[in-house]
C-alpha cells in the first residue's frame, strides 16, 4: 500500500505556494501593461511632433519640446516625462536627432519595486 500513498497529488501547502506564486506573477503583469501601453503612447507623440504642417524650429530647446510632448499626452495621463529626459542631437549634418531616456517605477509587492527603462531615438530630417 505504500505504493499509493505517493500516488496521492500536491499538498495543501503546495498548492499555496503555487498560487501565490502566480498571484504574483499575475499582479506584476497587470501592473506593467500600462507601462507599454503608455510608452506606445510617448513614442506616438514623438513621432508626430514634426512634421509637414508643423516643421520644427532651426534648433529648438528640449524644454521646448518637452512642453509640446506633454501637451499631447495630458489627455493620456502621462506626466513623467521632462526635458532632463530628452537629449538633442545635431552631429549628424542639418539633421535633428532626439534621443529619449526614461525609468518607470512600480510598486510589485511591499517594499519590492520593478523599473521599466526605455531608450529611444527619433530623427527629424530639416524642412
Amino acid at each position: 500500500m505504500k505504493g499509493l500513498r505517493k500516488q496521492l497529488g500536491m499538498g495543501s501547502l503546495e498548492w499555496l505556494v503555487i498560487l501565490f506564486v502566480g498571484g504574483i506573477l499575475l499582479s506584476t503583469g497587470i501592473k506593467l501593461v500600462p507601462i507599454y501601453i503608455d510608452n506606445m503612447a510617448i513614442k506616438d507623440a514623438f513621432k508626430t511632433i514634426y512634421s509637414a504642417q508643423n516643421p520644427a524650429k532651426s534648433k529648438p530647446r528640449a524644454a521646448d519640446i518637452a512642453e509640446l510632448i506633454n501637451k499631447k499626452l495630458v489627455t493620456n495621463n502621462i506626466h513623467y516625462l521632462s526635458k532632463d529626459n530628452i537629449a538633442i542631437d545635431y552631429s549628424n549634418g542639418s539633421d535633428m536627432q532626439l534621443n529619449l531616456k526614461y525609468d518607470v517605477r512600480i510598486d510589485v509587492v511591499g517594499n519590492i519595486d520593478a523599473i521599466v527603462s526605455f531608450d529611444h531615438v527619433f530623427f527629424y530630417p530639416k524642412k
